[in-house]
């Protein structure tokens, strides 16, 4: 993973995840040479606390408000200075290998890659039938199959990102 890339990590009230995450993802990021900003979306558990552990080694960025997933991750993606974003989430559905391989799909190939989860991963029983729908809205419009596009692990193009934020 050459590219240069930021990972955004929206978090709201994921102290025990994040803390989980960063301590691997930093050493893999370090190394890689890629960035880290992490939105706190107004957490009201310790994830303040957590973040201070890393502060030296990422970006935070803390809402006001809550802004929900959607929002932490547009404002980090305004943030971001890099050519390329990558989104990844706390929950430990995604390996941190599976960062770089999805990356290496995205360069000079497309604008975006999205990851896809295994079967055993966790998801909410009544968040189901709004993902099936989502799900075959995006195919439909895309013309592609899309295994998992509720995944949290993706890689963007920034300008491209931006681009349909302004158009919004």
């Amino acid at each position: 993973m050459a590219i240069p890339t930021t990972v955004v990590i929206p978090a709201y009230n994921d102290a025990m995840g994040l803390d989980y995450l960063l301590s691997d993802l930093l050493a893999f990021t370090e190394k890689k040479g890629l960035k880290v900003i992490v939105v706190n979306d107004c957490s009201s558990d310790n994830t303040n606390e957590v973040l201070k552990k890393y502060v030296s080694r990422i970006k935070v960025l803390g809402n006001e408000t809550n802004l929900g997933f959607g929002g932490a991750f547009k404002r980090g993606i305004w943030a971001a200075e890099t050519e390329w974003v990558a989104t990844f989430d706390t929950d430990k559905q995604h390996r941190i290998s599976d960062l770089e391989s999805l990356a290496d799909q995205a360069v000079d190939k497309v604008d975006a890659v999205i990851g896809m989860r295994d079967s055993d991963s966790h998801v909410t029983k009544s968040r189901v039938s709004g993902k099936w729908i989502l799900s075959k809205a995006a195919n439909f419009i895309t013309g592609r199959k899309i295994p998992d596009i509720n995944c949290g692990l993706r890689v963007f193009r920034r300008g491209v990102l931006l681009y349909i934020l302004l158009a919004l």
